[in-house]
């Protein structure tokens, strides 16, 4: 059965996460994590900077969104940037920002989802949560 959960800075620090098939992906344990996890793995994973940008403080940042390949385009990752964009909006933020990897699988799932690129080139993509059809299943 596939479930998501947030994961606790305490569960990034202490738990041996070798034997998962996506340690390589989990992010730092001072960033808030979201995980999608599937007979006991962890399949998916979604994690934020730990505060709002200094330099934006209306928005998120989106540092990690990693699917296994062999899960992608069944919604897992979309469901984990929503549990990321909820923990943002809860603390005041309207936009999430990112970059996108260069790959075209990763620019059209952000496209596709609604992040925009900045006009100021800055490298980064943003989602305005006020509108996040995107976000929706279809």
């Amino acid at each position: 059965m596939l479930t998501f959960s947030k994961l606790t800075k305490e569960q990034l620090a202490e738990t041996d996460w070798s034997a998962q098939p996506i340690a390589s992906a989990l992010p730092k344990s001072e960033e808030t994590a979201f995980a999608a996890w599937l007979d006991g793995q962890v399949i998916g994973v979604a994690a934020l900077a730990d505060s709002l940008s200094d330099l934006q403080p209306t928005s998120g940042i989106l540092t990690t969104v990693f699917v296994l390949p062999q899960y992608r385009r069944q919604g897992v990752a979309r469901m984990l940037v929503g549990l990321a964009a909820g923990a943002v909006m809860e603390q005041g933020a309207y936009f999430l920002r990112g970059s996108v990897p260069t790959t075209e699988e990763a620019a059209a799932f952000a496209e596709k989802i609604g992040f925009h690129t900045e006009a100021d080139s800055t490298g980064f993509a943003i989602l305005d949560l006020t509108d996040t059809k995107g976000l929706r299943q279809h």
